[in-house]
């Protein structure tokens, strides 16, 4: 079978007649970087510094949608499923993205519902672009195995005027093309649609430009391996001490020993057995190694405690906090681009939506539930609500929709109805006049 790489281009240019501007050289160089981030045979700094900051951009956040009035409608529910599904896959997604570079959702419908294919870069084409605007791509969408022969979908996009192309071929894995009937979860898929439609242009690696010091790293993760693998505990002893093996016919053929752990010698003397338990350098290897993932830390521009262990030295919770602030800043952009790439989804969604006739039209609002715990303490944070309260610049129900998560409005409705069934002081010099 081809390459994806060389396989997408003859897709591409064969399929779809698109010719691709970059050079084999490059398309190889996107396909090298996402073979670098899935490889698990040694150890995969990228991968590892990529999982640690998506969960760090995106636990304990969440995404809905809604509309501006509150009031929900049959595409905004329908939308708030999707956008929830996709948002669930956010950190495995975002750390492709942060380890190859760039990633490419493609939606699409089939069986009257929306799906989403998220892919990285090595697996789909820039065939135009304007500036920092892509125009056009060929992407490779889905593989099946139906029958232990594999089938790959091939999607296209292109922006024609004011009309989205978005064309659609299945071919084996020689790129001969086949009926989307052969898989039946293609079935339903049109080969072309065309809809009216009323930043940088490809992406590198988040340690991209720190080669150096990753060769370090491994280098000194193999030199730490290498330390213990020959190190290890040796007990010199004669063989006449180790127990012998008989053949069947009762003669000595040999002896079990443990190879990794006995040496065997020719001394007569059967006390004579010794240990070899050299010390390991540990300390200054492992030393060695913070050092490297500290000075990582600073070349991709995040703070100290993401790779490295996090040192207090009795620091405040305040001060931690601060003490994380570059990281902070890193996933919040990390955010603000995710946010543009959501949005964009979303909108691919509701268009398809129009053209599918999935639901009427309806308006749609996405909203985003940020964790800022990496530089908010929440205790802090609502002691300074409730300050704010006490001299009159924050409301009742700021206070509690910060507390609940609900709507200033539902926040309102709500501390009005726990208001209004509490005591008046008027109520309660009544009772207690009665009470005289």
């Amino acid at each position: 079978m081809q390459k994806f790489d060389d396989l997408m281009r003859f897709v591409a240019e064969k399929i779809f007649k698109k010719y691709l501007p970059q050079s084999d050289r490059e398309t190889h160089k996107a396909a090298e970087d996402a073979r670098a981030y899935y490889n698990i045979s040694d150890e995969n700094i990228t991968a590892l510094l990529s999982n640690s900051l998506s969960v760090l951009a995106f636990g304990d956040s969440d995404v809905s949608i809604g509309t501006e009035t509150g009031e929900s409608n049959k595409r905004s529910l329908l939308l708030d499923e999707l956008a929830r599904r996709e948002f669930s896959e956010a950190k495995p997604n975002v750390s492709l993205a942060l380890g190859t570079g760039m990633i490419a959702s493609i939606p699409y419908v089939t069986g009257g519902k929306i799906y989403v294919d998220t892919i990285g870069k090595d697996r789909f084409a820039i065939t135009d672009r304007r500036g920092n605007d892509i125009l056009q791509i060929t992407a490779l969408a889905d593989v099946a195995v139906i029958r232990d022969r594999k089938y790959i979908r091939w999607t296209d996009y292109s922006i024609e005027g004011n009309v989205y192309v978005i064309k659609n071929a299945v071919t084996n894995e020689t790129g001969t093309p086949v009926s989307f009937e052969t898989v039946p979860q293609w079935a339903n898929i049109e080969p072309e649609i065309r809809i009216a439609r009323p930043n940088r242009a490809t992406g590198v690696p988040i340690t991209y430009g720190c080669g150096a010091t990753l060769a370090k790293i491994k280098k000194t993760f193999a030199e730490i391996e290498r330390e213990f693998e020959k190190k290890k505990v040796k007990i010199i002893a004669p063989r006449t001490l180790l127990k012998p093996e008989y053949d069947e016919n009762g003669k000595i053929v040999g002896a079990k020993f443990d190879d990794d752990l006995f040496i065997r010698t020719n001394d007569t003397d059967e006390d004579t057995i010794n240990i070899f338990d050299p010390s390991i350098r540990e300390s200054a290897y492992f030393t060695k190694l913070t050092n490297h993932f500290a000075f990582l830390e600073k070349e991709i521009g995040i703070s100290k405690g993401t790779l490295t262990d996090l040192t207090t030295n009795g620091a405040t919770a305040t001060e931690i906090k601060r003490s994380m602030n570059a990281t902070f800043c890193f996933t919040d952009d990390m955010r603000k681009e995710y946010v543009r790439y959501f949005d964009a989804l979303m909108y691919g969604a509701d268009v398809l939506c129009n053209y599918y006739g999935l639901t009427p039209p309806g308006e749609y609002k996405v909203n985003y539930d940020w964790n800022y715990s990496l530089i908010e303490d929440s205790t802090e944070t609502w002691n300074q609500m409730k300050d704010g309260q006490s001299i009159g610049i924050r409301s009742k129900a700021e206070l509690r929709a910060w507390q609940t998560g609900e709507s200033i409005e539902d926040a309102q409705q709500a501390v009005d109805e726990i208001t209004a069934k509490e005591p008046t002081m008027q109520t309660l010099m009544g009772m207690s006049s009665n009470a005289e």
